[in-house]
């Protein structure tokens, strides 16, 4: 927008357009004044004149507000928060979002591929790409490069994981028989006899919990799907060793119960298992049981049987047992 006003008998003439710095200067001729503005809005047009350098908060600030904004209305949110924290104590957090570029991050993703699954890694780099996409079209900063576009990001897809050796499991089940977590062992039972995921069974509420019927009833899902997942014996038993004093089953957070699993296992020295790991085994034993894809999909939660595949593996000695008992010979040899 351009004025022209009158003071003290000359002409000050005025130029402001949103992104570039205010454009003032005064004439003795109000003719003057106004070639100047229209000069000085092609020079704007034409991108001649340098545009005013936004106020970029550094990454630190703005995951503070991506965290509050944004993430707190996810359903993932306390994975996201132990995501956002970690990504808060980078070196580089204290720049403002303008200096971070592909270097930063594809050190963060040497250095994370050492540590975690690729699939962790590209969720990780994800999350730096929403913070940065939310700045660019929510707050206003639209000349933002967004610094993952820059990188490699790892394919999302984690390596077949076999099944869980059972002396490791039993190791695993010795070592919680001794956690002085209190509700640990029961977390962990409960994910093994339901295939439940973590963050299924640490919100779990008692008003979920049928225990005549030996039911859960899961109505906000990782799929956005409900469904009831029947319970064993040793799940239910599980189950009432909650907290009946509190809404919640077991009033605990993601992140105290990932820590407590990972001090047990350093403690034991266990290595090589993952608490998802749990999930995948309750699920292949479910198929061992003779359950068919369709019946474990119902529990578990997968909407196709691609998806839930990648989980389930049948037990080798059980399909050792099986295939003893075919026989081919009779029609390689022609015999009837």
């Amino acid at each position: 927008m351009a004025t022209i006003t009158k003071r003290n008998g000359r002409w000050q003439a005025r130029v402001r357009r949103k992104g570039f710095p205010t454009q003032t200067k005064t004439f003795s001729q109000k003719t003057d004044a106004q070639k100047w503005v229209r000069h000085v809005e092609v020079k704007i047009e034409t991108h001649e004149l340098p545009q005013e350098k936004p106020d970029y908060p550094t990454l630190r600030q703005a995951i503070e507000r991506y965290s509050y904004e944004v993430s707190r209305f996810k359903k993932s949110h306390e994975v996201e928060k132990y995501r956002l924290a970690k990504l808060s104590e980078q070196t580089w957090a204290n720049k403002t979002i303008d200096q971070i570029d592909g270097r930063q991050l594809s050190k963060l993703r040497l250095k994370r591929m050492g540590e975690v699954s690729p699939a962790t890694v590209r969720k990780e780099l994800y999350l730096v790409s929403a913070i940065f996409e939310a700045a660019r079209k929510e707050w206003g900063l639209n000349a933002l490069r967004n610094p993952v576009s820059d990188i490699q990001v790892p394919s999302g897809a984690n390596p077949k994981r076999s099944r869980i050796p059972p002396e490791k499991l039993l190791r695993v089940l010795k070592a919680l028989s001794k956690s002085k977590h209190r509700y640990l062992p029961h977390i962990v039972t409960l994910a093994l006899e339901t295939g439940m995921r973590r963050g299924e069974i640490i919100s779990l509420k008692w008003e979920q919990y049928a225990r005549d019927e030996g039911l859960i009833s899961l109505d906000e899902t990782k799929n956005g799907y409900g469904r009831h997942v029947p319970l064993t014996r040793r799940a239910i038993e599980a189950i009432e060793h909650g907290e009946s004093q509190n809404e919640l089953i077991f009033p605990v957070t993601a992140n105290s119960v990932r820590l407590a699993w990972e001090r047990m296992k350093k403690k034991n020295k266990i290595e090589g298992i993952r608490f998802h790991d749990l999930r995948h085994e309750a699920i292949s034993r479910m198929f061992d049981s003779g359950m068919s894809a369709p019946e474990v999909a119902s529990i578990s939660g997968h909407k196709t049987t691609s998806m839930l595949f990648r989980y389930a593996h049948a037990d080798t000695y059980q399909l050792q047992e099986k295939i003893k008992k075919l026989s081919f010979s009779p029609l390689l040899t022609g015999q009837t």
